[in-house]
């Protein structure tokens, strides 16, 4: 802003020293976090189109650098906290959660990071894999770190400088370091053990609405009043029975009965003169208005529960399955 310039070299003036312990590695990487979105903050409008005094490479630089603060960092525990405030209203209360929102981002995030480590290694520092593994767990420990300093350096327009002691002189402190992280991880575990719990106790025939959703499935069932009908149809039925669908509607029976080619269709050839004549082509019949039916090809005077020729096997609903008397 000032129209200084500054040049890169790659002599080296001198090495770098790790912190001493993990608080300090999280206090580093807060200030460097929250410096970050301060930086933003004061000179977003360097960005803005037409905004000349940063080049666009210089744009691209500061914009992926301030992603890897505000993106799958913050993003990423964000929503796994949010995850975890809903967990009593899923589990206790059978509320309906939009599972998959809350989980993918975070199994977005840990791709993205995973992708983003692998690239960059092998690209740009080139050590072993077991040391890029331990690199990848570093930087994901302080990912709690990091999302606290974005929303720091968002609210507060400043903050202490603090410094990170290094050298190995510093006194370790008595207190546990990661204890908000080990939290937050353990109540994710908690929370997955319990959905995953709640699944394998439900009933795997009718699942409950509750563990379908746990189970990231979906809570209604659209084959759920054929079901019933459709295992009396394959017990009775035998190899070349015909049945006769009464309604269009039903088309979800073909992806249910042991033998889907013994459906006769509305769009069969013959299905028209079977309608009229059941007794003569069909051996059962699959019907969602019975009452039609019966007015359609029983004699005048027939009871208006009774199908000449068939009997009532069961009914789910609207949907009845008939039998022909005569088998």
């Amino acid at each position: 802003e000032r129209g200084w310039l500054a040049h890169y070299t790659n002599r080296r003036y001198g090495r770098g020293l790790l912190p001493d312990t993990f608080a300090f590695y999280k206090r580093q990487r807060h200030r460097w976090a929250s410096g970050g979105v301060q930086i933003a903050k004061k000179h977003w409008q360097q960005f803005k189109p037409g905004a000349g005094a940063l080049s666009s490479e210089q744009k691209r630089g500061f914009v992926l650098g301030w992603l890897t603060w505000m993106g799958a960092e913050t993003v990423g525990v964000g929503v796994a906290i949010l995850n975890l405030v809903l967990v009593p209203f899923v589990a206790f209360a059978g509320n309906v959660v939009p599972d998959k929102v809350l989980t993918l981002p975070i199994l977005g995030a840990f791709v993205v990071t995973l992708l983003h480590f692998i690239a960059l290694y092998r690209l740009r520092v080139r050590i072993a894999v077991g040391a890029m593994i331990g690199a990848l767990f570093a930087a994901m420990s302080v990912q709690w770190t990091i999302a606290r300093a974005v929303g720091s350096g968002m609210l507060k327009e400043s903050l202490p400088f603090i410094v990170t002691a290094k050298g190995g002189a510093t006194r370790r402190a008595s207190d546990f370091p990661a204890f908000w992280e080990a939290l937050i991880g353990a109540l994710l575990l908690a929370s997955a053990v319990l959905g995953w719990g709640m699944v394998l106790r439900a009933d795997k025939s009718e699942p409950s609405r509750v563990a379908r959703q746990a189970a990231g499935l979906s809570t209604a069932d659209p084959l759920g009043p054929f079901r019933e009908l459709v295992a009396a149809l394959n017990e009775r039925s035998h190899p070349g029975d015909v049945v006769l669908v009464d309604d269009a509607t039903l088309f979800p029976l073909v992806a249910l009965v042991d033998e889907p080619s013994t459906l006769l269709l509305p769009y069969r050839p013959e299905y028209a003169l079977a309608s009229q004549q059941p007794a003569r082509f069909a051996d059962f019949i699959v019907t969602t208005d019975a009452t039609a039916l019966i007015r359609k090809v029983a004699p005048t005077g027939t009871s208006p529960m009774s199908l000449p020729g068939y009997r009532l096997v069961t009914r789910a609903g609207k949907v009845a399955l008939y039998e022909r008397t005569s088998r």
